[in-house]
């Protein structure tokens, strides 16, 4: 019986190993079947190849489980499925998480499709990130020399393409060309491809002889080792096109475009995104050339291919963007569509009059139409980026979208002469800036008023927290003579492992708590009646939108005054005089130098401040009603401080600034960094709420240590006499921070800062003055922006706390403007350094202004004209007063008394006359 069931056994092992080596022979074969078919484009065959692996019940091993399902990723990313990709690369992931050289070899290739997958999706940071992974995994393996450079060629390879599409163009001319050496001296493949982005790199460069020569290679090497069919060749033909057509070769050029087009129908189909990336790259190529009706036709058909279903080509329908292949895409073609729509209805040539009414008000609203879903597509794909850094590189190269909106809405508004055209045109500026801000704040709203357990929102913010915080160290880091390499490969492992679980938390959120994926699309409601509402009746809002150059270099500035009757609206053209004055007027001031100042230098800065004043105030300033006037300033005019523009020019004859008519003595301004965050409701008390003021000590020992801010403890024992409040003493970690911070008070903070510079890092409140390596002696912004403020005002009264990094149509990453993303209602804050004994003189004032009752813009107003009207002429300069702003909800704190008793008085008068009259009746009766 025991020989029996010996003999059971080992039939039945034997059989189940001839099984799996059955099953296991199966599989290969329909995996070389699968490389066949994709190294012919057939990607068709692929996907179903594969899907009989997976599906046909085999018994395989992890690694061959991860390698069919990167496979398979991969041909979804060569299809346009994005999403079924990045679950099979997730997928494969998953089954690659050993140790041996195996499981790391199959994870350098996965991370490598990952970050192609984003790189298509425009996530360049996300695309990065995967990138250095996998080259970190590469360093850790040992592989065969061969194999290790084949893996690294790769890479580097697809590294330069994301730094190409980051326009930074030299960085990735460099890291393509090691990628060609490597595959030249290892005779590796997909030389083709390289040669063909280091065409398009020295094309960006200004090279266009050693660009074609690279085009010509790449054509030739992948004709060499394929043939003329070869789908990879038609990307190459359609961006060789391009580059001939730029070079004014545009029949040669449009000839490559072609032979393009018929390469994607070929191998692509006519349904997918880069057969419609090639129409719109036709339509694009009619459009330059003023063929408007060619062009739609094109881009219609580029329509027809990115989408599922939709099959009009009336130029007037347009596709649902829920139904698209690759929302990129569409976005592109959206945008082509509304621009073509606008000349054809612009059109006077001879040959092609558009000289009917009717016809060009249908040509208008069929693009505002198409540009409103570019907008709305817009909307919806911030929220799919899962960085702060994605979102704001993604938004910030759609400003077009929006100037393309204004104009539509303005030309509707001469047509018509109707009003609400005029309305939808601000309210587009208006909705084009700060997105991240606004994205950010509904975010946290959310967050903290859905129906989600604490846990689960503090996760969150604590992993966005942790992201920033480790991102910070990298750029601090990357900016030292000498980088720690070691410090650095650390970090940058951090980055990445907190990265992918922040998406892995908010998926999973997403799944449990629908709301959480619909939030970005959920309309905010913002209109011009909500404008309106908040409007004071002698308030006006003055919003202000600069569009992006075009050809010639210039660029348009439309600006908008908005009050409770009326929307005007002056557009201009700002050329490089502007941007002269623009700089005269931010050197000055911003970097004011007491003793380089004299006659000549300063009617320059007069001169200019005056023409200034002509093109950003003086067009609209007919229709401003009363003298409070809120400015959304956008993009460099953020730096530049309103209320020293001056409103009469005479040359400069001594150095007199008090005499200077600087707009500070006409309005009271404040400031918002977005018109959707207009609030004017206020709860005004019957004394100001309580004041905390903190002013950290400074030792000022040692090399490059800080000194204490004198005139800032001389200027909040001062305020305390006027208000009531506290003191915070000595310094203090960032625990204890946080809990000043948070509580319902008035804030007045006084200590040395740090901005957040254009080469990187994040602006910071220094705490203590000593080295830290782990920064526990700074507050970042990123820290401030998770707090939950109840603060009505916080007062900066720092160096340069409203200034700092510019983000091209974000606006300006200040302290300022994480206290307001944190809660607070308002901020008082500085452009530039603020001298440390003429600034305290000032907010004295200020606060005893808002003790009186008057708004908190009115209030630095009146504080800024006593101190012009008491101190020696020198000191009159704007660069003592123009720095501070006030920004966010300007209403003010206390009630004023002076209202109060004329109200009272006025009540009792009426009182009095009321009885008099009754008695005087009863009288008579």
């Amino acid at each position: 019986m025991r020989k029996f069931c010996l003999f059971f056994i080992c039939t039945c092992i034997t059989l189940e190993v001839s099984l799996c080596q059955e099953q296991a022979e199966t599989a290969r074969k329909l995996y070389l079947e699968y490389q066949e078919s994709r190294q012919e484009g057939d990607f068709d065959r692929a996907e179903i190849l594969l899907k009989r692996i997976l599906e046909g019940g085999f018994r395989l091993p992890d690694y061959n489980m991860a390698l069919v399902h990167n496979a398979l990723g991969f041909v979804y990313y060569e299809t346009g499925a994005l999403e079924k990709a990045l679950r099979q690369y997730r997928t494969a992931e998953y089954f690659s998480k050993g140790t041996d050289r195996g499981s790391i070899d199959m994870r350098i290739s996965i991370y490598n499709n990952i970050a192609l997958l984003r790189n298509s999706q425009g996530d360049y940071i996300s695309a990065l990130d995967h990138y250095d992974k996998a080259l970190r995994l590469l360093d850790s393996v040992r592989i065969s020399e061969n194999r290790y450079f084949n893996l690294l060629s790769m890479l580097q390879f697809n590294r330069g393409i994301v730094y190409y599409r980051l326009e930074k163009w030299p960085e990735a001319l460099e890291i393509l060309k090691q990628s060609e050496r490597i595959k030249e001296v290892y005779g590796l493949g997909y030389l083709g491809s390289v040669y063909f982005n280091l065409a398009r790199g020295c094309h960006k460069l200004g090279e266009p002889y050693q660009a074609e020569k690279y085009y010509h290679r790449a054509i030739d090497r992948w004709i060499a080792e394929h043939d003329t069919g070869y789908y990879q060749l038609a990307n190459i033909y359609l961006h060789f096109g391009e580059f001939l057509a730029d070079q004014g070769q545009s029949d040669r050029g449009y000839s490559y475009m072609q032979k393009a087009l018929q390469n994607y129908l070929t191998n692509y189909g006519r349904r997918h995104p880069l057969t419609s990336g090639c129409y719109e790259k036709l339509a694009g190529y009619h459009l330059d050339r003023s063929d408007y009706r060619k062009a739609l036709e094109f881009v219609q058909l580029a329509l027809i291919s990115v989408t599922g279903s939709f099959n009009d080509r009336n130029i007037f329908t347009n596709p649902s963007p829920g139904h698209s292949l690759h929302d990129l895409t569409l976005l592109k073609c959206f945008a082509t569509k509304a621009r073509a729509l606008e000349g054809l209805a612009q059109m006077e040539s001879p040959g092609h009059p558009v000289d009917n009414r009717e016809k060009k008000l249908e040509l208008l609203h069929a693009a505002l139409e198409t540009n409103r879903l570019s907008i709305e597509l817009l909307q919806h794909l911030q929220g799919s980026y899962p960085t702060r850094e994605s979102r704001i590189y993604f938004t910030s190269g759609q400003k077009e979208l929006f100037s393309t909106g204004i104009s539509l809405n303005l030309q509707l508004f001469t047509l018509t002469g109707n009003e609400s055209c005029r309305e939808a045109a601000f309210l587009v500026a208006a909705a084009g800036k700060s997105f991240e801000l606004m994205y950010e704040m509904k975010e946290k709203e959310l967050l903290y008023l859905e129906t989600l357990p604490d846990s689960l929102a503090g996760r969150v913010l604590e992993l966005k927290q942790q992201m920033d915080h480790v991102s910070n160290q990298i750029q601090l880091e990357n900016q030292e003579m000498q980088p720690d390499s070691a410090k650095l490969a650390r970090w940058k492992e951090q980055l990445f492992l907190a990265r992918l679980t922040y998406e892995q938390h908010m998926d999973l959120l997403r799944q449990d708590y629908p709301r959480i994926a619909q939030f970005e699309t959920v309309e905010s409601g913002f209109s011009m009646g909500q404008i309106r509402r908040h409007l004071r009746k002698k308030e006006t809002l003055v919003e202000y939108f600069l569009s992006d150059a075009d050809r010639s270099g210039s660029r348009k500035a439309t600006l908008f005054a908005v009050t409770r009757q009326n929307c005007r609206v002056h557009q201009s053209t700002i050329d490089s005089s502007f941007y002269r004055d623009l700089d005269v007027v931010l050197k000055s001031l911003h970097g004011f130098d007491p003793y380089g100042v004299s006659i000549r230098s300063t009617d320059s800065l007069k001169r200019a401040l005056f023409n200034l004043y002509q093109q950003l105030i003086q067009p609209v300033e007919s229709v401003f009603k009363g003298k409070s006037v809120i400015i959304v300033p956008h993009e460099e005019l953020a730096y530049l401080p309103f209320d020293a523009l001056i409103n009469r020019y005479e040359p400069e004859t001594s150095l007199n600034f008090t005499a200077w008519p600087c707009l500070i003595h006409s309005y009271d301004i404040s400031y918002l960094y977005n018109t959707q965050l207009i609030d004017s409701e206020s709860n005004p008390g019957m004394r100001l709420p309580p004041l905390i003021t903190w002013v950290p000590d400074y030792p000022g020992s040692g090399k490059g240590a800080l000194r204490n801010l004198m005139g800032a403890s001389e200027e909040v024992e001062e305020i305390l006499k006027i208000t009531a409040g506290k003191r915070i003493h000595g310094n203090t970690g960032k625990t204890d921070a946080r809990r000043i911070l948070e509580e319902e008070a008035v804030l007045h903070l006084a200590m040395h800062t740090l901005t957040a510079d254009p080469a990187g890092g994040s602006a910071a409140f220094l705490l203590k003055d000593e080295e830290d390596s782990i920064q526990d002696n700074r507050l970042h912004d990123y820290e401030i922006n998770a707090l939950a403020l109840t603060s009505p005002m916080v007062v900066l009264s720092s160096c340069e706390s409203g200034g700092g990094r510019l983000e091209r149509g974000e606006g300006i990453m200040s302290l300022s403007r994480s206290f307001l993303l944190a809660g607070a209602e308002s901020v008082v804050h500085t452009l530039w350094p603020v001298d440390d004994a003429m600034g305290p003189r000032l907010m004295v004032e200020f606060y005893r202004e808002l003790k009186r009752g008057h708004s908190k813009s009115k209030s630095l107003s009146r504080a800024k004209k006593t101190f012009l009207a008491s101190t020696p002429p020198t000191y009159a300069h704007p660069y003592y007063w123009a720095a501070y702003q006030v920004t966010g909800n300007p209403s003010s704190l206390v009630w004023n008394w002076k209202h109060i008793m004329i109200f009272g008085g006025i009540l009792l008068f009426s009182l009095a006359c009321y009885f008099f009259i009754r008695r005087s009746f009863l009288r008579r009766s």
